[in-house]
């Protein structure tokens, strides 16, 4: 109990006395007429990814109308959970027309293409995957996806230097949409 009432003691104290000494001057300061974001003008910048409620498996629409209901505008999909609704007769210029009448828009596509692959093969079956993507990406208005080099994790081998020039590939793929995979490095 001492030591506890010790800790108090001396939190409280450095506490006070660094509230007392302010924030230390930092050279920066904003200019006086600065405004400050609201907190709707905050989640504008700031995308919701689906992938926080992946596990509950839920249709594209239903995932808009719970990003929307939480007061964002922009959000993150999943491809496969587009490539659902275009399956069951989902329209992407219909989407395209949801998304906007809610003043919400796509931001970036999630899947795991293995455009990073040594095998030539799957590495131009990925690209051709990608290409519809990044044309499904066009038309909803989106201009990035995550493009993590699915595949190659744990693997002997792998030269950075060869998969610096399969990342280069699919930029120049993206410049034909303009539609950018943003490259996206996962840990072990």
């Amino acid at each position: 109990m001492k030591n506890r009432r010790n800790f108090l003691k001396s939190s409280s104290l450095a506490l006070a006395v660094l509230a007392g000494a302010g924030i230390p001057e930092t050279g920066f300061s904003a200019p006086e007429n600065a405004k400050l974001p609201t907190s709707k003008e905050r989640l504008d910048r700031i995308a919701f990814n689906t992938a926080t409620i992946l596990r509950y498996d839920l249709p594209l629409l239903e995932q808009i109308r719970i990003t929307h209901a939480a007061g964002f505008r922009n959000l993150e999909i999943w491809f496969r959970d587009l490539d659902r609704f275009l399956a069951e007769g989902g329209k992407l210029a219909d989407l395209r027309s949801r998304l906007d009448d809610l003043g919400m828009r796509i931001v970036g596509g999630i899947n795991f293409w293995g455009w990073g692959l040594p095998d030539d093969e799957k590495r131009k079956q990925a690209q051709t995957e990608m290409r519809r993507g990044m044309e499904q990406m066009k038309v909803l208005g989106c201009t990035h996806f995550a493009a993590a080099p699915a595949g190659i994790h744990n693997r002997e081998g792998i030269s950075l230097s060869e998969l610096a020039d399969r990342y280069r590939a699919i930029l120049e793929i993206g410049d034909e949409y303009g539609v950018y995979p943003q490259l996206e490095i996962w840990g072990p």
